[in-house]
């Protein structure tokens, strides 16, 4: 059985990290220039702030899935308050099971609880979950409203 959770990500950083790291060299960008290093003061400071929800999937108590985003106002729009998902993810051992689907509904139900007006979240367009990754944030809902472009500079 798979437990969905709100966890402290200061507490669990250790096996956040294992995962961040299987995240990143199975979907991040730019893997041979750009190496994973979470910023934990930023992290920390958002925490302490009530501005971090991080949500964990978690099989017989071992992680195998979170959903972390940041909420609060906007930056552009400072009355709007927002949640703006920083990175889910869930191993693919045990995808296909709906865990993502729950992470999301749990993520949804959290933002509404703490007053969140409008979610935004994306897909790697070129990863192979993107297709499902689309379905997903569709079925909840949601829209495409802009498209991220990127360039590293060399």
């Amino acid at each position: 059985m798979t437990q969905i959770a709100c966890e402290s990500f200061i507490a669990i950083y250790p096996e956040l990290l294992s995962l961040f790291e299987s995240h990143w060299r199975e979907l991040g960008p730019y893997r041979d220039r750009m190496p994973l290093s979470p910023n934990l003061q930023i992290y920390a400071f958002l925490e302490s702030t009530g501005q971090l929800l991080t949500l964990t999937a978690r099989q017989d108590h071992r992680l195998v899935g979170y959903l972390i985003a940041k909420t609060g106002p906007g930056l552009h729009y400072s009355q709007t308050n927002q949640a703006i998902t920083d990175i889910p993810y869930v191993l693919p051992s045990v995808r296909g099971r709906g865990i993502g689907v729950r992470l999301f509904l749990a993520a949804q139900a959290e933002f509404k609880a703490r007053g969140v007006e409008v979610w935004f979240a994306n897909s790697k367009k070129h990863s192979p979950l993107h297709r499902s990754m689309d379905r997903l944030l569709r079925h909840l809902g949601m829209t495409d409203q802009d498209v991220q472009y990127s360039k590293w500079m060399d």
